[in-house]
């Protein structure tokens, strides 16, 4: 009975990852289709550029002005937490480059909650990144956990991530933390 109830809740939580995931997602479509309405080029201007928080915001023109064949592009660039630098560049077509490192390996120590067989605190690190994702060690009361995560941009959990782990004593349970 109690392993039904332990892979049911494994089972929502990884749905409410999904969903979390569908809303990041949402909120980028909605942010592009403001930026179309608000963000509008002239002949001089040739591109726009906003940063907010880990996105770059890009409005450009593309192709040949007066012939009909100019249409103006929109781009969203995510630049991870993790990403050392980034170097945005507009030669004089108007063109921009974002230039920014979506993987690498580090240290990220964070705190968080975990659940698998009971609620627990963890301590650990992500080690390695892949644009929002990541995978790390963590340790909580049973020991040393593998864990895989994806990090939210969300108000509320700005410095956060939900993960899925799986620690020494063979529990798969899923977790949320907040990087140092």
């Amino acid at each position: 009975m109690i392993e039904k109830f332990k892979n049911l809740v494994i089972i929502l939580l990884l749905g409410c990852l999904v969903i979390f995931q569908f809303i990041t997602h949402q909120k980028d479509a909605a942010l592009q289709k403001l930026q179309s309405e608000n963000l509008q080029l002239n002949e001089k201007i040739k591109s726009i550029i906003q940063i907010q928080g880990n996105q770059v915001k890009i409005v450009y023109k593309e192709g040949k002005p007066g012939k009909n064949t100019e249409t103006i592009k929109y781009v969203n660039v995510y630049i991870p937490h993790e990403s050392p630098h980034t170097t945005i560049t507009t030669d004089t077509d108007g063109h921009v480059t974002v230039d920014t490192q979506k993987y690498g390996t580090g240290f990220w120590p964070f705190i968080g909650l975990g659940y698998s067989n009971k609620l627990k605190p963890m301590l650990g690190a992500r080690l390695a990144y892949y644009e929002r994702w990541g995978v790390g060690l963590s340790t909580g009361f049973d020991g040393l956990a593998l864990f895989s995560d994806v990090r939210t941009d969300w108000d509320l959990f700005k410095n956060s991530s939900f993960g899925l782990f799986y620690d020494t004593n063979k529990n798969l349970g899923v977790s949320i933390h907040t990087f140092l």
